[in-house]
Formats: C-alpha cells, structure tokens, sequence
C-alpha cells in the first residue's frame, strides 16, 4: 500500500512539476527537466517493485534449488561483509547529499523569517516546493507529506541501484561455484563446451532483442557522463537556478 501511494503521488507530483516548467515563462533549460524525471523515475521504480514482488516467492524457490545443487560449494564468506560495507558506504554518502541540500535550503528559509511557522512556510511552498504550491494552497500537512515523498523517492532510487548490484554480485559468485563444480567433473562434453564459450562469449539478452556486453555498458556510461558535461556546459547557474527564491 505504501509503494503505490509513493507511485501515485510521484506521478502527480511530476505531472505538476512539468505543467509548472511549461507555463514559466523564462527560457527553457535541460536541467529544469530533472525534477520531473527523478519523481516519474520514482513512480517506475516502485512499480517495478511492485511487479517484482508477485513473482518473488517462485524466484526465491528457483535461487533456493541452486543454492541446494551447489551445497557442496559454500558461498565464500567475505560476500556478506563485502556487500554489508558497500551498502552502508552508498547509503551513507546518498544520505549525506540529500539532508545536505534540504539544510541548506533550511538556512535559506532560516534566515529570512523570524518564526518557526514562517520558516516552514518559506521552506515548503518557496524553496522545496514552489511548483506544488503554486497551485495548491498551502497546508504544513501537505509540505510534510511532500518532503516524506521526496526522502522515499530518493532512497528508493539508490535501493533501486543497490538492489542491481547485489543481484549481480550474487549471481557472479553462483557462476564461481558452478565453474568449481565443472573442473570437478570435467570430461569430453564439458570440454566442448569450454571452447564453444571461449569462441561464443556469453552475453546477457533480453528475449533476443538486445544482447548486454561489456562493450555496451561502457557505451552507456560514456554516454551518461557526455550528457551530464553537456548539462553542466549549458547550464550557466547551474548550483543556483535561476528561480531560486530569495528573501
């Protein structure tokens, strides 16, 4: 029930985002359109999960038959350790960003009102949600709510990184048992079968429409640091928009 009220009111939230962007009228700009996409992005990341969660109990009996085929070849035990510190590092540094930002626009709100309803008032509908309450009325219930909505959104996206990663390394250390177990009964086919995977890489595909290699991902990742230069290049105020309220 929770991740579909997160869902909902992110795509309200990015639907009133992206009215507000069409009907301002100073020049557009690539970088105005990130509001927008990181709540839609929010609302796909919990559908997904949503998806994900019917089908989790016949994955998890799947991931479990292997784990019993592979008794014989315990999961190493620096994995655990391993991901437990990769994890809080992530979530440490996400957390660090994001309640960095919103106490800055706290000061901000801090120092141009000389009560606490008014800084909250400042904080909600003049900084952190200007283009919310320019079309609703102000309500301190709604700008708590917006700002629940916002930390889950930005959590749920590096949960939803988080979640790739670990599903990747589990998977990369299932291929180490299974490659321990073949050298243990190694024969002719076997042997076949090494060449044919040495000759034919394995590649990730989806239904056989896109194949995933190694070459792809950096194409991607290259692509993504492009688009950001590109952004940062073209975004003049970029730390500072132009709309930034000020007192």
């Amino acid at each position: 029930m929770h991740t579909l009220l997160i869902s909902i009111a992110s795509i309200i939230h990015g639907v009133i985002c992206a009215y507000f962007l069409m009907e301002s009228n100073q020049p557009f700009e690539i970088f105005k359109l990130n509001i927008v996409l990181f709540y839609i992005r929010g609302a796909v990341t919990c559908l997904l999960f949503l998806k994900l969660a019917k089908n989790w109990p016949q994955l998890i009996k799947d991931f479990e038959n292997v784990e019993i085929y592979l008794n014989n070849f315990p999961t190493s035990k620096r994995l655990v350790p391993e991901l437990r510190i990769f994890t809080f590092t992530i979530l440490f540094c996400a957390a660090v960003e994001h309640f960095s930002v919103h106490c800055m626009n706290f000061l901000i709100a801090y120092n141009c009102e000389n009560n606490l309803l008014g800084i909250l008032r400042r904080f909600f509908a003049y900084i952190n949600y200007r283009q919310v309450f320019t079309y609703i009325h102000y309500n301190i219930f709604l700008g708590v709510f917006l700002q629940i909505l916002n930390l889950s959104v930005t959590f749920g996206w590096t949960y939803a990184d988080i979640f790739i990663i670990y599903t990747s390394r589990n998977f990369s250390e299932k291929l180490v048992q299974l490659k321990n177990q073949i050298y243990l009964t190694i024969n002719e086919g076997i042997k076949r079968f090494i060449l044919e995977v040495s000759v034919y890489p394995m590649i990730l595909s989806g239904n056989k429409y896109f194949y995933i290699t190694r070459d792809l991902i950096l194409k991607i990742a290259g692509s993504i640091v492009t688009y950001e230069l590109i952004m940062f290049q073209f975004s003049n105020d970029i730390s500072e928009p132009p709309e930034s309220p000020q007192c």
